[in-house]
């Protein structure tokens, strides 16, 4: 299921029960955050998303936690425009094949 990623399409239901958005910081382990100091603690405060900066950066060897840079950057500079770039950016992505 990972492989082809249907376990992503599959989030497309926790959106539209209103759990997660399409666009914001990857959802994390509980027993990661609760390791988190209170600038880390920034990122919760944001809906977590199925796509964001991290996912489009590239930089997937490290793992979600050691990128809070991008999440963090996304909770301070959150609009419509921002959203509509990064969905434009993972589907352009996406059709890559990347």
């Amino acid at each position: 299921m990972r492989k082809t990623s249907l376990d992503e399409m599959l989030q497309v239901i926790n959106v539209l029960k209103g759990e997660m958005s399409f666009v914001g910081p990857r959802p994390e382990m509980s027993f990661i955050v609760k390791h988190y100091d209170e600038i880390h603690k920034e990122r919760l405060k944001v809906i977590p998303g199925i796509t964001g900066s991290w996912q489009l950066s590239g930089d997937r060897k490290k793992a979600i936690h050691e990128n809070m840079d991008y999440d963090l950057y996304y909770k301070r500079h959150t609009s419509f425009f921002l959203d509509l770039v990064i969905l434009i950016e993972t589907m352009i992505f996406a059709f890559r094949g990347i």
